[in-house]
Parts: C-alpha cells; sequence; structure tokens
C-alpha cells in the first residue's frame, strides 16, 4: 500500500470509531527544508482543539508488518491523549515586553525555505537565514514553539534589528551555549559498544580531544550558539586557532581546528555524506562547511 493510500485508509477506519458529530480529516505541513509531514485531526464537539496525529512512524510500522487494526489502536489511543492536553496560554504573544523574554534565535538554510522566509522577519547568513521564533511552553517533554512572523512585528510594533537583539539577548541568558569535545561523546557512545579494544578507544579519544561540539544545555536549534557574543573568538584565543564550522544539524556543530583539516573539500564531502544518510531531512542546516578566522572575528563560508 502507498503511503497516500495509507492515510486515506487510516482517515476512513478512524470515522468509523469516533463518535457522532466528531470530525476526522486529512492534513499536511510543512516543516524546515520544505518537508512536509502528513497526518489526520480529529476534532470533537468536546475538545476545543483539534489534536493532529502525523503517520510517518505508523506507515513505517505497517511496512514492517505490523496489522492495520493493531496501528489504528495506537492512534486512537494516542488521540485520546492528546486531546486531554491543557493548552498552554499564548495571552502574552499580545504584549512585546512579556513575549520578547521567551525569544530565541534558530539557523535554517535559505534556498530550502524560501517561501517560509517570505512570512517571516530574517537575516541572510552566508547560504542561511537567521530567524526568531518564540519558546511557547514544554509539551509531552517537546519544546513547543512558535516562529515570528512579519505579522507578529506589525502587531508588536517593532522594528526589526530590535527584535533580533532582544532574542539573541534572550538566548543568550536562557539558553547558554554548551561545549563537549568529540572524544566526550565517544566515550559516552564506546561505554555502550563493547566492539572496541583498550587501543582503539585511546586512539579515538586522543584524536577527538581538539574537536568540539557546540550547540546549548537543551541540544536545541543550538547551532545558533555560533552567533553568541565573542563565544568562537574566546574559544579561537584560548586554543590558539581558527576553527572550521561543520554544521551537523540545526540543533549542533562541530568545530574542528584549522590545524587539522588538510583538505577543507574532504570536510564538505563527508558533511554532505551525513546529511544524506544520518540527519533527518527537517533537521539538515547545511551541505557547506564554514569558517571562524581567529584573526578578523569573523565567519564565512568556505
Amino acid at each position: 500500500m502507498e503511503y497516500t493510500q495509507f492515510i486515506e485508509e487510516i482517515c476512513q477506519r478512524a470515522e468509523a470509531c469516533v463518535a457522532e458529530g466528531t470530525q476526522v480529516e486529512m492534513i499536511h505541513t510543512e516543516r524546515n527544508n520544505g518537508t512536509l509531514l502528513y497526518g489526520i485531526t480529529i476534532r470533537s464537539k468536546e475538545c476545543n482543539w483539534a489534536p493532529t496525529i502525523y503517520l510517518e512512524k505508523f506507515y513505517m510500522d505497517y511496512m514492517q508488518g505490523v496489522q492495520m487494526d493493531t496501528i489504528l489502536g495506537e492512534i486512537m489511543e494516542l488521540y485520546e491523549e492528546k486531546r486531554n492536553i491543557e493548552l498552554p496560554d499564548l495571552s502574552f504573544l499580545q504584549d512585546y515586553k512579556k513575549a520578547k523574554k521567551r525569544l530565541a534565535l534558530k539557523i535554517v538554510h535559505y534556498g530550502r525555505n524560501r517561501n517560509f522566509l517570505k512570512g517571516v522577519p530574517h537575516k541572510p547568513f552566508w547560504n542561511l537565514a537567521i530567524i526568531v521564533y518564540c519558546r511557547v511552553t514544554e509539551i509531552e517533554n517537546a519544546q513547543a514553539t512558535i516562529n515570528i512572523t512579519n505579522e507578529h512585528m506589525k502587531m508588536w510594533k517593532v522594528k526589526k534589528e530590535e527584535l533580533f537583539k532582544d532574542a539573541l539577548k534572550n538566548a543568550q541568558e536562557t539558553m547558554p551555549c554548551h561545549i563537549r569535545t568529540m572524544s566526550e561523546v565517544l566515550k559516552e557512545f564506546m561505554s555502550y559498544d563493547d566492539t572496541y579494544d583498550d587501543q582503539a578507544r585511546k586512539v579515538l579519544e586522543k584524536q577527538s580531544n581538539a574537536m568540539l561540539i557546540m550547540s546549548n544545555h537543551e541540544n536545541f536549534y543550538g547551532a545558533s550558539c555560533i552567533l553568541y557574543d565573542g563565544v568562537l573568538q574566546h574559544l579561537a584565543d584560548c586554543n590558539k586557532t581558527s576553527y572550521y564550522i561543520l554544521p551537523s544539524s540545526v540543533h549542533e556543530v562541530i568545530l574542528l581546528p584549522q590545524e587539522l583539516a588538510e583538505y577543507p573539500s574532504e570536510l564538505k564531502n563527508m558533511v554532505k555524506e551525513i546529511n544524506r544518510t544520518q540527519v533527518e531531512p527537517e533537521e539538515v542546516l547545511s551541505d557547506e562547511i564554514y569558517f571562524f578566522d581567529r584573526l578578523s572575528g569573523k565567519i564565512m563560508q568556505v
């Protein structure tokens, strides 16, 4: 069964399960990089909002042999959980003085989000774009956020420069930069994998000790930490090196000391391959690599 047929089938079966007067509709949502997510909404008379249930995971289960009745049961169970969630109070969005305390920055790919960027304030940054979002609340251990649009700016009567300045200031205070060595990450990984002998562990740790992973404490849109005031400059001065910036996702970047990168073109090929095979399409930042020059204090695209 093709994916579109699967969605239609789920929609029909869900309609047969819900109470009379409850509406079940197929929807699709465009996310980062133009990624489309398909799902259903179930709107009942008793509920003042319509939970959305995305179906990608359930289709994968179906392709693995899970029966449709089992999948439908899981979807309806998820619906019952979602419909009882208390919606966050969004009244703070009417007042910029309140809203600005929740603002933060994220970086997205410019070319893959052209249509989306037409409706939001943004700043070009090489082949990327910097945008502002608002942290609403945490629902089911996941951040609920709203992208700030041109309509928000009009309502608040705030200028673009002020908006970005406030977002940067708040992000630095509420989502501070968090840096780990690649060695630390590998140690965590290898502690669960006994295929590495002691010698292999020592070699990997030595090679990766100078590589840094930069994000924020929540690992949420943490690639924007490269924009934080003085962070890259402080690192470069402390370690007496410039850094190649490898965009591993919208949530984090890898910093590689200049002296360890003999062939930058190979780094670019590596990033492109990892994006293609290891990173969810929605979370890909860029296939390009960047360079922070210690002397000039500037980031440039390689």
